[in-house]
């Protein structure tokens, strides 16, 4: 039954790498700020993988569980799949793409500082986050903020997307 969460998971997964790669070129950090630019493709992923089980393979009719795994499964294969080919691709051009994210980290500490932010940033430290910045840590990172978001969109969208039969005759 949920054959179709597993192929709109991989798709929405390829996507977003596409995204990732397209971010990465232009010199945006994909980790940074950039991130934020796929906000829709879990959404859109999730949507489409539950009514599309609800349509074809319901018959119209879906409970909130079947909807919330549809969605939960589609959130995990989207996620682990983007996970895995950031995993490569940093692991390809490792020293490039953690300098972009450290270069962006640092633009963020100077840019807290010029706007009297600095109280924020100051519990951070630099050479910790140096240190941090291996190509494992990134990974869990992404695939763990993609989940958690992924859930709650997941969770939303079983409860717009659920739908009980209509009632028979008059009683």
């Amino acid at each position: 039954m949920y054959k179709t969460s597993l192929n709109i998971g991989t798709m929405a997964g390829m996507v977003a790498f596409a995204l990732f790669l397209l971010m990465y070129a232009i010199g945006l950090s994909p980790f940074g700020i950039g991130k934020f630019f796929g906000f829709w493709v879990p959404i859109a992923g999730v949507f489409l993988a539950t009514t599309k089980i609800r349509k074809d393979t319901l018959a119209g009719v879906m409970t909130f569980s079947q909807a919330f795994i549809s969605g939960i499964i589609t959130v995990l294969v989207w996620s682990t799949f983007k996970g895995f080919c950031i995993y490569i691709f940093i692991m390809s051009f490792e020293n490039h793409v953690i300098d972009q994210y450290l270069a962006f980290i640092r633009m963020y500490f100077e840019m807290a500082e010029k706007t009297g932010n600095a109280d924020l940033i100051k519990q951070f430290d630099m050479n910790e986050i140096i240190t941090a910045a291996t190509p494992w840590n990134l990974m869990m990172g992404d695939i763990s903020n993609n989940i958690l978001f992924g859930g709650v969109v997941a969770l939303i969208s079983a409860f717009i997307l659920k739908k009980t039969p209509k009632q028979q005759g008059n009683l």
